[in-house]
């Protein structure tokens, strides 16, 4: 559960807050740092279709690039009217299917 303390200006409490929210996950590798990236490897069988889903932080993940198929090369609008060209994106993989090249 977290709790938010409320402080007056002089420091004194004046009051609290809790809930229950969604916890912050960690690392699946080192187990110690807040995880901002999840592993981007393609699972086969059952659950293709899929990916691993791994929380990872960016320190541990690894960065593979790969060129994307050329119909998805057309670019992402941001907004109306503009048009960001994208040709090389990254798989973020997990240490574990870091060694395996990723077939998509």
């Amino acid at each position: 559960m977290t709790c938010h303390r409320f402080r007056s200006a002089d420091g004194r409490m004046t009051g609290f807050i809790c809930w229950r929210g969604e916890r912050q996950r960690l690392c699946s590798a080192c187990k110690s740092r807040p995880a901002s990236l999840l592993c981007d490897f393609p699972l086969s069988g059952k659950k293709q279709g899929r990916t691993c889903d791994l929380p990872l932080c960016r320190a541990c993940a690894v960065n593979v690039p790969h060129k994307r198929p050329q119909q998805a090369q057309l670019g992402y609008i941001t907004r109306p009217g503009k048009l960001v060209m994208m040709e090389e994106d990254t798989y973020d993989l997990c240490p574990a299917h870091a060694k395996v090249e990723p077939t998509r």
